[in-house]
């Protein structure tokens, strides 16, 4: 983690099922070696994953808490999740084909 850290490169780290003090023990590595161009993604578990069991708020909340930029691994089907999503400050989407 300490090369990964310290390359200067954006670091983007999906959240997967990943406890709180794991992303503060990633997100305490990055600052530490001075990069703070952290992306946090928020990744659901499953694929593909209904609508309704995306965690909207919790992007939001993931935002605020670390100070960090957001984003989602979208693992849902058609397009109103990526749309939606973007009201809650999400920079950046990636999309897996399940």
């Amino acid at each position: 983690m300490k090369y990964l850290t310290s390359t200067g490169k954006p670091i983007f780290f999906s959240t997967a099922i990943f406890e709180q003090s794991d992303i503060e023990l990633v997100l305490q590595a990055c600052k530490k070696n001075g990069n703070e161009d952290i992306t946090l993604l928020k990744f659901p578990s499953r694929c593909p994953v209904a609508i309704s069991a995306v965690n909207m708020w919790m992007i939001k909340n993931l935002t605020e808490r670390y100070n960090v930029t957001c984003g989602l691994s979208n693992h849902t089907t058609g397009s109103i999740v990526p749309i939606l999503i973007t009201c809650f400050g999400v920079k950046i989407i990636e999309k897996d084909l399940c």
